[in-house]
Formats: C-alpha cells, structure tokens, sequence
C-alpha cells in the first residue's frame, strides 16, 4: 500500500502510557516512522495546531491527524498491512477485541488513576478492590492458550493494557499496592511477564525511576491534565459445581439386537395374522416353537417402524433342514443390530473421504484400515464419568467459555429433544463442545446425545463425522441436513429423553425440527433495545440501514429479567447476540454490524484514514456533544444549565464545521456511522426545548447542520426507529428532574466516566 512507502509522525510523550499504545502498534507491525518528543506542560503552537485538544499520541499523514489511542491502534492495523495483525478478521472476534479494549478504557484506567490520585487511605483502598476485581473480570477473559490476550499473537488488547501493567510499580511504590501471588492471578503474571520482553514493548521502555518521578505529581494530586481532571471530578467469584453423575447414562448405551431375524420371500395371503402364520411356518418347516413380541413388514407399501424378536435355534434348525437336502418356502437370516449396521455405514462413508483423498484404506468387518494396516479409531469418543469427575478446574473454566446456542424444547408422545450448537473449528473444538453438552446439568440424563459436525480445517479441507450414541442412523441423517443446508463450522447435538412411548421414525424427523430450530436461532440476529434510548437507537437504525434480518427485543432498564443479565452483566443497551455471543457498547455494535453484513452498503469508508476520521468524529460525539446534552437536562441550576447549553452548542459548531461540504451528511452523499452516532441525540432535542427551552439558533453557522438534521430525520432507515415525542418527553421528565437510575444519570451526578 501507499501508505508502506511514505514515512509517517509519531508525536509522543516518553511517560506517557497512552501514548506508548501508538508506539507499541508502530513497533509491532514495523513501520517506519519519525518519533517527535512533546512536553505535555509545554506544548507547542504547533503541537497544538496539529491537535487542538493537546493530547498525546498523535500520528500525522500527508498532513492528516489520528489521535485517541485506540483509534490510532486501529489505525495503524489498517493502513499497514505487513503480514502482523491487531485485531483478528473474524467480525465477532474483532467485535470482543474492541469490548474488552473499551473495558480497560472505562474500567481499569480509571481505578489506576483513583488508586494513585486518591490522598485519603480509605479512597486507596476501596479503588484498589475495584482495581483487581476489574483485573480479574479481564483475566478470566484471555484464551487459556496464551501467553497473550487472545492466545500466541501479541494484539490490541495487550498494547492497550500493558503501558498501565508496566506501570502498577508506581502504584506499589507510592500506595504500596501488588497484585496478589495467588492461583486467581497466575494468568495475569503470564500475560505481563510475556508482554513486559517483547520486542515490540521493550522499544519503547522508559527507565523506572524517571517514570516513578514523573508520576509523582499524580500522587501528590497535583498533575494538570485531562486524565487527572477526569479523576478529581469523579470521585464476582464463580462457584463450580461438580454434578455427580451416572456412569451407566454417560457411557455408550449399546442395546442387544441378537434375538432378531429377517424372514426373506414368505408368502401372505390377505387377511391372514403374522403373529399366527410366521410362527406355524417355522413350526411346519423347522418343528420349532417360537413366540414372537412383534412383528414388521419390509416393504415399500407397508411401514418399517420397530424390529422383530427372534429365537436364535430358529437359524440352527434351518442349517440342519438344509444340510438334509430340504428346501424350505422362506429363507430366515440373522439381522445385524443396528448398531452395527450403523457402524459400518458410517466406516464406509469415512473410507470414501479418505478414497477422495487418495489415502486407501479399507473396511474388514466392523474395523476401517490403513494402507499400513493401522486402526482407524474414533476422532470423538463419549466422555465417561470418569472424565467428568475427574476434570480439574483449568478444564471446567475451558469448557465454561464456551458459547452454546440452545434450541427450543421439541416434545412429543413424552419423549422430548434438545438441541445445543457451537461453533468449532477443529476436532479440539468439537470434543470440548460434545463435553460441555453432555455434562450440563439437565443433560446428564438425556438417554442419547447425538452429535453431528462439520467444519473447515486450516489446509482448507471439509471435516465431518457423527455420533449416534445409540440412536442409530439419526447421525446420518442430521449429518445430511448440514449438507443439504451447506452448514459448516458447527457441531450440533440433540440430546433425546425417551418416555418409553414408541414413536418410531419420527423421532428422526423430530430431531430434525430441533436442528432446524438451531440453524435458525443460530443465523438470526437478536437486538436487546429500549423503544426510549438513544444509545440503543443507534444500532438499531444500523441494523435498518444494512437491511439486516434481526429480532427485535423491548428491555425494560428498571426491570431488567436474568436472562438479559446473563447476556450482559452491565446490564446496558443495546446488546447484540449472534451464535451466542453477545456485542455492545452502541459504536462498536455499529462496526460489528458494518463488517458482519456486506449488503453492499457500508457505515464506514474503505480508506484507513477516513475510517480514522469517521472514529474521531464518532468519538467527539460520545466525550463532547452527549455529556453536556444529560447536564443541561440534570443540572438544576439555572447557571449550570446555561454552562451546558453553551458548550453543546459550541460542540455542534464544531462538528458542523467538519460536515462535508457535498452533504446532505457528514461524510456527503452516503448516510454513516458518524450520522448514526448522533441523530438519536439530535432527535431527542426536542426533550431539551421542552424542559430546558434549548433550540439550535436557525443562523447562517448551523445552516449545515440543520440541513444535515432534516435529511438524517427523514432517512428511510431513520424512521423506523423513531418513538412518539409526547411519550419521550414523559419518559425524561425521570432526567429532568434528576432522579433517573441509570449508570448514564449516575454519571452525570457524579462526573464519573460516561459508561
């Protein structure tokens, strides 16, 4: 790309740990770059002019500026593609990089800076609790695979974390704090020891006593900057329970089919009672006695839906007839139990995949060979209760992370079927998904677990395989539905409890139903949202925009259930869930929907810059147009309230002046992410005038912004979203007059971090 061959400014702070996160991405990925020292109590006329806001780091390109942090990471991952990524390509991947990015953000850079800037003891250590607790909340976070965040690659979250982690010696040496050597925080030593020598961070290493002495103004609350304003001004342990379980029902449940037999060419007349005939034939023919339970035609007209008992001297006496010379009207074979007819359709279907490999292997009986004469064995195996009970908590804590999708209950004659689905990427995958299924409580009794999978392997190559667990062929069939349906990167299993009524075939069309509920309620797309919010609204009007198929579901924020806790444990909207995995914080909702439906309209321009830019606008809106919107509406003060006016007035001043001149929004001609982040607010206005008589002046400086408001109001994907202005007027007089409990609200009182 153009950008690899152009050299690009880094304007730093050496103590800075915000600022390090730029240099850190910078490092990684190799770019070549100009490092320029800023004194952030001294800065430049023409530092300033750069960044008006003053703040650290900031890159600068062919005369264009990044600033934020994390939107300089992104930035950098963008613009520079040397083979290194930050984030992942998955859209749900990137979507949890950026959450828990967002978390250390809003939850432990504030508790780091409470804890140092804190002179009252009782302050100290009430931020330091809520310090490692948030560190634990991050820790119970990372892939179990390590040594970093997500696993073996140094990524976004790490570089957000590790300048503040390099950092707790400051917090240990003016307020005596470290992080206990215990087994909770054993993971969160690994990640900083390994994050502390890489490369990419020991470039950009400070010596430890200047950086002690620098943070001594902090300590001393003294520090004149943004963050040290921002903290003056704002002044979960999960208990596993290891069900016992039943090793008959965890085991293999094999039933024995020996007793059974097929009559091949018999003669029936109409109206006659095979119960009656079929034995007299035996009799006549064999002088065997027999008396069957049940029996069942094989034919095309008539329905196979049980199996036929048998008397094994049945076989021996018709060997002897035969051996005498005699012929007999019928032929009797033994019938295979199901089981093992299951068996070797299912090695056949495997010798094939191998044969479309060209690898030759071979069926012999009940066993599939290699070339070398070597066993084929089973890829996944039903776990024991041993293994269950023997498990220690690394492995329970594995398989607690992983999202399970669960189907609605499928009943019938009593017997009932339940449908859990993951998605897997490797065998690995598929074991600890079949593991958790089985060994939730409420399936421990199931009595048969079907699995069935398909998914890519790396080389590219389509894996699949089943597992009856003694429902035999059902793996087959719900093998083909995966096909069919092209489904891939999935294992579903069907767990059944039969009440002993006999449904025969059906229970395969049963599990079917089930599977279907699992592709659907895995595909669509559910929206946690509250008619009310305009955080919320955002991702809603997305959605809209991207034309994409979604349920719809009303949350009540004073009355929150615990299945949406469960889902969300900030308990905020909106909140995405797809696949059982879950994305909030509106803006990244935004670019999590942007990237995951390529409908052909995007939120966000292709270009690293202009995506840079839209994140920085989108970012304004969030610390500078919506806080002084809840104080205008909170402050009771008359002054207060004129404070607030004046200052969102003066922001949307300056985010007019940044509009496209093209327009009708923002960024011109197409309708984007910025647009999006703030019409909700704009909308809202009309609360402002009736509380507070706030009205944008009709003034030849706001023409462009009411103008880019007409339009974005009358947006098709706008207007599907809008609630009743009457009702929303209702709804704030609970802001108006300062008794809303939301964490929003709590903010605005406290002059905490916006949530």
């Amino acid at each position: 790309m153009l950008w690899e061959m152009e050299k690009l400014q880094l304007y730093c702070s050496w103590f800075c740990p915000f600022a390090q996160r730029a240099w850190i991405a910078l490092e990684h990925k190799g770019v070549e770059y100009e490092y320029i020292e800023v004194d952030p109590y001294n800065k430049t006329k023409e530092f300033l002019a750069i960044n008006p806001r003053g703040l650290v780091p900031v890159l600068v390109k062919d005369n264009r500026t990044v600033y934020e942090s994390s939107i300089c990471i992104e930035f950098i991952d963008e613009a520079f593609t040397t083979g290194v990524s930050l984030l992942p390509k998955d859209p749900m991947d990137r979507a949890q990089v950026r959450i828990w990015s967002d978390f250390i953000s809003k939850r432990i850079v504030p508790t780091y800076y409470q804890i140092l800037q804190m002179q009252e003891k009782d302050k100290q250590e009430e931020a330091k609790d809520k310090f490692l607790q948030h560190l634990l909340t991050l820790t119970k976070a990372m892939s179990s695979e390590g040594p970093y965040f997500s696993g073996k690659a140094l990524g976004m979250v790490d570089i957000m974390l590790i300048p503040f982690a390099i950092r707790f010696n400051i917090l240990s040496y003016y307020r005596n704090f470290k992080i206990p050597e215990n087994e909770i925080f054993e993971r969160l030593c690994i990640w900083k020891k390994a994050c502390e020598v890489h490369p990419s961070v020991k470039a950009t290493l400070a010596d430890n006593e200047r950086l002690i002495e620098s943070y001594k103004r902090y300590a001393e609350d003294t520090a004149q900057t943004e963050v040290a304003d921002t903290i003056r001004k704002g002044v979960i342990k999960l208990d596993r329970k290891v069900t016992e379980q039943n090793k008959e029902i965890l085991n293999l449940k094999g039933r024995s089919m020996r007793d059974n037999i097929l009559v091949h060419n018999f003669v029936e007349n109409k109206g006659d009672n095979l119960m009656l005939s079929v034995p007299a034939a035996i009799k006549q023919h064999l002088n065997v006695d027999v008396e069957f339970i049940r029996i069942h035609r094989n034919s095309q007209t008539l329905r196979k839906d049980g199996k036929p008992r048998t008397i094994t001297e049945i076989l021996k006496a018709q060997k002897e007839k035969r051996d005498a010379g005699n012929e007999l009207p019928f032929n009797i074979t033994p019938q295979s139990p199901n089981e093992i007819v299951e068996r070797r359709k299912q090695l056949f279907d495997i010798n094939k995949s191998y044969h479309e490999q060209n690898i030759k292997t071979r069926v012999v009986g009940e066993k599939l060979l290699f070339p070398d004469n070597s066993l084929y064995r089973d890829k996944v195996s039903t776990p024991t209760a041993e293994d269950i009970l023997t498990q220690d908590e690394k492995e329970t804590d594995k398989l607690n992370k992983i999202s399970l999708t669960t189907s609605n209950t499928v009943v019938e004659a009593g017997n009932k079927f339940i449908g859990n689905a993951a998605k897997v990427g490797s065998l690995n995958d598929v074991r600890k998904s079949y593991k958790k299924v089985v060994t939730t409580p409420g399936h421990t009794d199931a009595h048969h677990n079907i699995l069935v999978y398909r998914y890519v392997d790396n080389s590219g190559n389509i894996q699949k395989g089943y597992q009856d667990e003694g429902e035999f062929g059902a793996g087959r069939k719900l093998l083909k539905y995966l096909e069919t349906n092209d489904i891939s990167n999935t294992a579903f299993i069907i767990s059944r409890w039969s009440s002993g009524n006999h449904i025969g075939p059906k229970r395969f069309s049963l599990m079917e139903k089930s599977s279907k509920n699992l592709f659907l309620a895995m595909g669509k797309l559910k929206l946690y949202c509250s008619w009310f919010c305009p955080f919320a609204q955002r991702a809603w009007i997305a959605l809209e925009h991207k034309g994409a198929e979604y349920e719809y579901i009303e949350v009540d924020p004073y009355n929150k259930t615990e299945e949406f806790l469960a889902i969300n444990p900030r308990s905020l909207i909106p909140v995405l869930v797809q696949d059982n995995r879950t994305v909030y914080e509106s803006p990244i909702c935004i670019e999590y929907i942007d990237e995951a439906f390529q409908t052909g309209v995007s939120l966000l321009p292709k270009d690293p810059m202009n995506r840079a830019q839209v994140r920085i606008w989108s970012d304004f809106i969030s610390k500078r147009i919506v806080p002084p919107y809840y104080q205008m509406l909170q402050m009771q003060q008359k002054e207060q309230q004129n404070e607030a006016k004046e200052r969102l007035l003066q922001h949307l001043l300056t985010i007019s002046k940044a509009m496209s001149p093209d327009g009708p929004y923002f960024t011109g001609e197409a309708f984007g992410m910025v647009d999006i982040m703030l019409i909700p607010h704009v909308i809202r206005f009309s609360v402002l005038k009736h509380y507070r008589d706030f009205e944008v002046p009709e003034t030849d400086e706001y023409k462009r912004f009411y103008t880019w408001w007409k339009s974005c109001e009358a947006h098709p994907s706008v207007i599907p979203t809008l609630a009743n202005t009457d009702k929303l007027i209702e709804y704030y007089i609970k802001y108006a007059d300062n008794y809303a409990k939301t964490q929003v609200a709590d903010a605005i009182r406290t002059g905490g971090v916006m949530p």
